[in-house]
């Protein structure tokens, strides 16, 4: 920043960065300096741009995504407010905004309607009140944390395969295949 300070003018220097990525720390990332900032260039200065269209992700993705972090990303706490302006959105016009809008027509009192939710929260609960616990459940303690959230996604997992969801390219309704499900890690070394 020192060295900057000698060559730039204010027509010529502009600062690219996502400040979300920074709260992690990852090579001893400071997001105070990034918000400085923005804060500074914002209030007295210049133009921002905020750069929130997404091309990669499902709109059903990026919804649940900004719900969860607009509740969690609060400046108190992180440095920083996961306001309208940090919020990812669709591209205008893609296949994002195309995408669950087409009603399905078939005849299959089954048929959910439309394409299924592309987004899922499972949560794992393990604490037990002691007069619930069933035979089944003694087995289950036995397993690690991993082999117990792995069964309830196999479990999950099965139960999808038999709800019949909305297919755009085919334009009718089907049953899920196994190519059709993505599960997200964190990492893979332990599976």
């Amino acid at each position: 920043e020192y060295i900057i300070s000698f060559i730039a003018r204010e027509d010529n220097l502009f600062f690219v960065g996502d400040v979300k990525q920074s709260i992690y720390r990852f090579r001893q990332a400071d997001p105070t300096l990034f918000i400085e900032k923005l804060h500074t260039y914002s209030h007295s200065m210049g133009s921002i741009v905020h750069l929130n269209n997404n091309f990669r992700s499902h709109g059903d993705i990026l919804d649940a995504v900004n719900l969860i972090f607009s509740k969690v990303m609060k400046e108190e706490i992180l440095e920083l407010e996961y306001d309208v302006d940090a919020m990812l959105y669709p591209a205008p016009d893609s296949w994002q905004t195309r995408a669950n809008k087409e009603e399905c027509t078939c005849e299959d009192s089954s048929c959910m309607g439309k394409g299924i939710s592309a987004v899922e929260l499972l949560v794992l609960k393990q604490e037990k009140e002691e007069d619930e616990e069933t035979e089944e459940d003694t087995d289950v303690a036995e397993l690690a944390k991993e082999e117990l959230e792995a069964c309830m996604l196999a479990n999950r997992i099965k139960a999808l395969l038999k709800e019949p969801f909305y297919d755009p390219e085919l334009k009718t309704c089907r049953l899920p295949k196994y190519k059709d499900i993505v599960v997200l890690l964190r990492a893979a070394n332990r599976w």
